[in-house]
């Protein structure tokens, strides 16, 4: 303890009273001056004011943290230059679908865009109309893949088969079409036909360039290079910017109805297939559970009042169903078709079948009494594919007009006509080439390089579709 006592004093003497005075004096002074500086930033002055809302405004709270609070990349115009390294980059800006997807394989984007619920603004009833033209199967079988393919860049170019046929494709509002089988890219398997279908993506950029807006992509061979590959397809369709329905890659995508604006009339769509060629047992669960839509694992009824609730005023059901190859309308599609339209839907259209089926106004009853009508096309045929039988060879562009009907307060779908087509088929030195073409106008004016056999078909074809369509509401149309 006197040790203590001592190190006490020599403390104290070590600061005279004149000295402790003084730095007390400085340490209040230093004090008073900081409460004075917190007084003047609370009273209101400079950068410290506080955003108070003018009077008679509302402002929301919101208590969820913000993006870069949650750990999420900023908003697409705040994407910085690490975030564009690691993928981040908003999805406008990233590039799926490359020149070359043998060669570098798409890739999943980072963030798929969130797709809402929320009613589409359209026009107001009263004189609006929209075309919608549909079109039949793509089946890439390998003779049309070789004849596709240039070695020299290792890549694949369709357009040459469309040559004929895109201004009839593109004559629309909207274009639907369907691709038989995924375009995933070359890391699943490698492109190949028939029996379990992987078609170069390249494909796509062709489909844009005919003025195509939407792919249907349930279909039988949706799932040929499995869960993944359809995903990827997805990818890729969105990553040339068409529209798609019938495939998800997540349950909210599963969920979200699909209601396009077409000439101001909201329109809503939705697709299933009624098969997979069991490659959904083969498949990941997802895929069964929310990834393609089928007749098996779906209510329509309450997709399509979905449809009506996020504010569709027509529903459109693309169906992929039928017998291959039967020309006929048999029980089991006009059934389907007759529960489709008592479920609310006002257009179906089918394909798979791989020839042209007729269409008619479908008028059936519901379980509570009221009455619905619906215009059904049983099958499209093929648009473009190797087949060369007589029937498998040909196909057709359908079309219809929907359009406001005053005295219903409705809009309608009227006028329904087919453009019919004929697949060209010409031998090269080593490989095919193809050319679809639209029959009536080929018939109008025949082109040279057209030779006399195959006019003859061409003929046969118009004759044939005109049988099959006789006594129906829908007219041939020549391009």
């Amino acid at each position: 303890m006197p040790g203590r006592n001592r190190r006490s004093r020599r403390f104290r003497f070590a600061f005279p009273r004149q000295v402790r005075l003084a730095i007390s004096a400085g340490v209040l002074a230093l004090l008073i001056l900081c409460v004075v500086l917190i007084l003047r930033g609370c009273a209101g002055g400079g950068d410290a004011s506080l955003d108070v809302p003018a009077a008679g405004t509302q402002q929301q709270v919101q208590d969820q943290p913000s993006a870069e609070q949650q750990g999420q990349p900023a908003s697409g115009d705040q994407a910085t230059g690490e975030q564009a390294a690691q993928g981040q980059l908003p999805q406008e800006q990233q590039t799926s679908l490359d020149a070359s997807p043998e060669e570098q394989p798409a890739q999943e984007q980072a963030a798929a865009p969130q797709q809402t619920a929320q009613v589409l603004e359209g026009e107001p009833f009263g004189q609006r109309s929209a075309v919608i033209r549909s079109i039949g199967d793509i089946v890439m079988h390998n003779p049309l893949l070789k004849g596709a393919y240039n070695s020299q860049d290792n890549s694949y170019d369709f357009s040459p088969y469309f040559s004929q046929i895109k201004d009839s494709m593109a004559a629309a509002d909207y274009t639907v079409i369907n691709v038989d089988g995924p375009m995933g890219g070359k890391k699943h398997a490698s492109y190949r036909g028939y029996p379990q279908f992987n078609t170069p993506p390249h494909l796509l950029y062709a489909l844009v360039d005919c003025g195509v807006d939407m792919l249907t992509l349930a279909n039988n061979h949706a799932l040929d290079t499995y869960y993944d590959g359809l995903k990827d397809t997805i990818d890729n369709v969105e990553s040339v910017g068409l529209d798609h329905v019938g495939a998800y890659r997540t349950q909210e995508e599963h969920d979200t109805p699909k209601v396009v604006v077409i000439g101001g009339i909201r329109v809503g769509i939705t697709n299933y297939t009624v098969g997979t060629n069991n490659m959904a047992k083969r498949s990941d669960e997802e895929a069964t559970l929310y990834g393609l839509r089928m007749v098996s694992n779906s209510n329509a009824p309450d997709d399509i009042q979905a449809l009506r609730d996020a504010g569709a005023e027509v529903v459109i059901v693309y169906m992929h169903w039928g017998e291959e190859y039967l020309r006929e309308v048999n029980n089991s599609i006009r059934n389907l078709a007759k529960k489709l339209v008592a479920a609310g839907a006002d257009v179906v259209i089918g394909g798979h079948q791989h020839v042209v089926l007729p269409c008619e106004y479908l008028t059936v009853t519901d379980d509570s009494g009221a009455s619905h009508t619906g215009l059904v096309l049983y099958g499209m045929g093929n648009f473009l594919s190797d087949q060369r039988a007589r029937y498998r060879d040909s196909g057709i562009i359908f079309e219809i007009t929907l359009q406001d009907n005053p005295q219903t307060g409705k809009v309608e779908a009227v006028s329904p006509r087919y453009i019919p087509t004929y697949v060209q088929r010409t031998k090269g030195t080593s490989t095919y080439d193809y050319r679809v073409w639209p029959v009536g106008a080929v018939l109008d004016d025949p082109p040279s390089s057209i030779s006399q056999d195959v006019l003859t078909r061409i003929r046969q074809v118009w004759q044939e579709q005109q049988e099959i369509f006789a006594g129906g509401p829908a007219t041939a149309a020549k391009k």
